[in-house]
């Protein structure tokens, strides 16, 4: 349950092999960390905002929208680090000055097409459910299949209904945000806890942005949005 004390946390590395400097890339004239910047700004339940990056170059975009840097270690910074680390670096540099906080919101750079409703709903649910963390996800209800031993492909389900619309669905994890207990962080090294629950976003607020093919679509469905 959300208390007091909640910190916003944008992590943007500078490395992006998919797409060079992906984070301040110009989306329809706009950085594209700058969507996340703005939405997370103007949400009451934040109490602060923080970006942490690695680069100069996002440091000083960020800053440009009136958002506090942390400024990232290289060791927290490479291909195979993983977002708690981030995480938990800008806490420990907050704590350091003395100021502790309850939760940690995680909300990614790359997911440009996320509401304000969807952040306020997460945060609903979170405050009013038994949880100690909450991810967002989206329906799927492809028909999957895996490999076997034999190098032939075998139904990954054995029930799967062959029409799209009779089978139960599964549900993939979207980076849209994460909501987290920073106790539980911190015990458990990971964003996800011991006790989560999940929030449903249609699969167009979903999109991650890692690929040239990603930020089009993004381009064009902002444009078609207006």
């Amino acid at each position: 349950m959300i208390k007091n004390n909640v910190i916003a946390i944008i992590p943007a590395r500078g490395g992006s092999k998919g797409i060079p400097k992906k984070n301040i890339k110009l989306l329809l004239g706009s950085p594209l960390i700058a969507y996340t910047i703005e939405l997370a700004k103007k949400n009451h339940f934040f109490d602060k905002v923080v970006v942490s990056t690695d680069s100069d170059e996002i440091s000083e975009v960020s800053r440009t929208y009136g958002i506090d840097v942390v400024s990232r270690p290289s060791e927290l910074s490479g291909d195979l680090s993983r977002t708690e680390g981030a995480l938990i670096h800008v806490l420990d540099y907050y704590k350091n000055k003395g100021i502790e906080f309850d939760t940690v919101v995680t909300i990614e750079a790359t997911s440009p097409m996320r509401t304000e409703k969807t952040i306020n709903k997460c945060i609903d649910r979170f405050i009013n459910t038994d949880c100690d963390s909450l991810v967002t996800v989206y329906e799927d209800r492809s028909y999957f299949w895996r490999e076997n031993s034999l190098n032939k492909l075998s139904p990954l389900f054995t029930d799967q209904a062959r029409r799209r619309q009779d089978r139960k669905p599964l549900y993939k994890e979207a980076g849209v945000i994460y909501i987290t207990s920073v106790d539980v962080l911190r015990k458990n090294n990971s964003i996800i806890g011991n006790n989560p629950i999940h929030y449903v976003v249609d699969e167009q607020e979903a999109i991650d942005i890692n690929t040239n093919v990603d930020f089009f679509i993004v381009d064009n469905l902002m444009k078609l949005n207006n």
